[in-house]
């Protein structure tokens, strides 16, 4: 017989995990409409995660949610007491298994293969009592929740410290930057008194259309880090290679104007390459006078992206922004060695952000091996 065993185990553990079906294991309840109930303490759950808080329960034991139209493949661990509204299954287990266990092992199935629509995903409790998976016994299973719950727990302390720090961000940018009635910011460093210029970004910017460049690599406009090699950005666009030598060089310290306002749409760029020719690069008219992690700072700060608002027009991808009503803002700026002080700053804090991802990213990519090899 062949032996049904996960390539790695917890020492002691040698027995042959055990098919079952999930009705054997978990007890498949179906959510209900909750708009009868008046408001409270107990937490509704819909595909999306927690929506908002009533007055009854439909769980007093803790359980795993999965969806049963929509979002079908994000199980979530419900902790009770609880309510779900009726595009939300709640799951309990049976005598003899671990939730813990289970919620981990429902992650690694492919919900998505048995949707049953040809629209919206949709998931029935016949479908999902059907269900086959290899289980081990209750001691093993205890063990293998507890380290999946732990492992959970650190990614969840990450994700929570990174929102925190940027939140905090947030915060200093708000302060760290006047707003359009004072010339100076609530906070400043220590050394700075004078009062901060007002100027039009026409006489801080300038357009720059730089083309004959084919051998530079083609970089993309990122949300997260600026201008980055194409192929890096994870999205696959066809370019044909004899139009390249129509596409903008970007140098070091420049700026491309894409047509994600939503999200600033000023993506700074710290490498050299080419971009698409539907892009405005922008470059500073004086050098010496402007740190380019100072503007860094300004374009992705909330109040920017908010007056942008007023200066877009179009609907495709967010809004499209012209160089020419972008050119009539006005900004305040300090010297240029507060420029740095400011910039290096929010820079500094950016990078422990960016720290805080690369430790999730790799606990989340620990967490989808050890699933693959610590389950059958």
């Amino acid at each position: 017989k062949k032996q049904q065993i996960p390539a790695i185990r917890f020492k002691g553990f040698t027995e042959n995990w055990e098919q079952r079906e999930l009705k054997e294991i978990l007890k498949v309840n179906s959510g209900r409409d909750y708009k009868h109930l008046g408001s409270g303490s107990i937490p509704v759950y819909g595909t999306g995660g927690y929506m908002l808080s009533v007055n009854d329960k439909l769980s007093d034991k803790d359980a795993i949610g999965i969806g049963r139209k929509g979002t079908i493949d994000k199980p979530q661990y419900l902790k009770a007491p609880f309510w779900t509204v009726d595009t939300l299954f709640f799951m309990i287990p049976l005598n003899n298994f671990d939730l813990q266990f289970l919620y981990t092992m429902t992650q690694k199935i492919n919900w998505k293969k048995m949707d049953e629509s040809t629209g919206v995903p949709s998931l029935s409790k016949a479908v999902i009592e059907k269900v086959n998976q290899n289980i081990p016994s209750y001691q093993e299973q205890i063990k293998i929740g507890g380290f999946f719950k732990q492992l959970d727990n650190t990614i969840a302390l990450h994700q929570q410290k990174q929102r925190q720090i940027r939140s905090l961000k947030q915060g200093f940018i708000k302060n760290l930057f006047p707003n359009n009635k004072n010339s100076a910011p609530r906070i400043r460093f220590s050394i700075f008194n004078d009062d901060w210029n007002q100027r039009n970004a026409s006489e801080i910017f300038t357009s720059v259309s730089d083309k004959n460049y084919p051998e530079l690599s083609v970089l993309s406009a990122s949300q997260e880090k600026g201008m980055v090699l194409r192929e890096s950005n994870g999205i696959d666009i066809k370019y044909d290679q004899k139009s390249t030598g129509t596409y903008k060089r970007v140098l070091p310290g420049q700026f491309v104007m894409h047509l994600r306002s939503f999200q600033g749409g000023f993506a700074y760029s710290t490498i050299e390459g080419i971009t698409s020719p539907a892009y405005t690069i922008l470059a500073f008219r004086n050098k010496e006078d402007h740190y380019p992690l100072f503007w860094k700072s300004i374009f992705s700060s909330k109040n920017f992206i908010k007056r942008l608002e007023a200066i877009t027009y179009g609907i495709r991808d967010g809004r499209s922004i012209s160089y020419a009503d972008f050119s009539t803002l006005r900004f305040w700026i300090p010297s240029y060695e507060e420029q740095k002080q400011i910039g290096d700053f929010i820079e500094s804090i950016d990078a422990t952000i960016a720290f805080y991802q690369r430790q999730i990213d790799m606990m989340q990519s620990l967490k989808k091996e050890l699933l693959n090899k610590m389950f059958i």
